[in-house]
């Protein structure tokens, strides 16, 4: 059975086309839009016309390609930017209007689950497992093993809400990054002092930071998702990386190659937010997973 997922996220919105066969997935296809319907969402607490236009032609588009894949059960859910916006009953509104779609928003700790359920679902290692899945306004942090969570912690701290917070030159001043470094910190505290330092715990990254991460680590011209998907990144790459982004422009660190264009203004915040969350827990390294939210959608259609 052909089944879809789509996730609108304050930075991008996301299709995802599978088959369910025996409680496990086969992708059939995964893409992306960077939409940025969370553009300004802190200052102005509201989503804007223009974000909201831009990610209604990508729903289109989207729409179009699930029929012309067949599926016949699709799952869309909104997070952290219609979660938080005052005027999303508005965007809510248009989606069904005109698309015609439903979408349901979800709670920080509904959103955690499924981003849990689909990095989890069918993984082979019974280690303690933190999945990390870092989005443009909020970060969620699940800890658990498969088929069981212990712990969801939701974070108000993401790629393009700490860089409209923090940032106001190109590259970031030091006591800018020095600023979103403490408000992750602050952000963590409890974190850190609940699950931090375990030796055995497995960390599994999810989402554009840390995808794209692994793509520039590995000089990656053209994406492709098998080799980004099961790699790793140890905290000492991630870091020679930031530096990499911290010395260039915006205009630089658009041609850097594995870096999408789209993504260079958010990617210092987003890689800061995963250091500082990999120091604070003691991870030396994070595998990097495909699998994220748009599988837990799928997974959990009443079929």
């Amino acid at each position: 059975m052909r089944l879809a997922s789509i996730d609108i996220g304050t930075n991008s919105t996301r299709l995802m086309v599978a088959e369910k066969k025996e409680g496990c997935l086969k992708t059939l296809y995964r893409g992306a839009k960077i939409t940025r319907l969370g553009e300004g969402i802190d200052a102005k607490g509201v989503l804007s016309d223009a974000a909201m236009e831009r990610t209604i032609m990508a729903l289109k588009k989207y729409k179009q390609m699930v029929e012309d894949n067949n599926a016949v059960k699709m799952s869309i859910v909104a997070t952290s930017a219609v979660r938080d916006a005052t005027n999303s009953q508005i965007f809510i509104d248009r989606a069904k209007k005109e698309v015609d779609l439903d979408v349901s928003v979800l709670a920080g700790k509904e959103e955690a689950r499924l981003s849990f359920l689909g990095a989890t679902h069918c993984h082979g290692d019974n280690r303690p497992i933190l999945v990390v899945d870092i989005g443009g306004g909020s970060t969620e942090l699940i800890f658990g093993k498969p088929g069981h969570i212990e712990k969801i912690f939701s974070l108000d701290i993401g790629s393009v809400r700490l860089t409209e917070m923090f940032v106001k030159n190109d590259p970031p001043l030091i006591n800018e990054v020095e600023s979103i470094k403490e408000h992750i910190y602050l952000a963590g505290k409890k974190i850190y002092k609940k699950i931090g330092g375990r030796k055995d715990l497995l960390g599994v990254g999810l989402a554009g930071t840390i995808t794209t991460l692994s793509a520039v680590s590995q000089n990656m011209e053209v994406y492709d998702p098998k080799k980004i998907h099961g790699s790793t990144l140890l905290l000492s790459e991630i870091e020679r990386i930031l530096k990499i982004f911290l010395s260039k422009n915006l205009s630089e660190r658009k041609i850097i190659v594995g870096l999408e264009s789209e993504r260079a203004d958010i990617i210092i915040s987003g890689t800061l937010i995963l250091t500082g969350i990999m120091k604070g827990l003691g991870l030396k390294e994070m595998m990097v997973s495909e699998h994220d939210i748009l599988d837990g959608l799928i997974l959990s259609i009443d079929t």
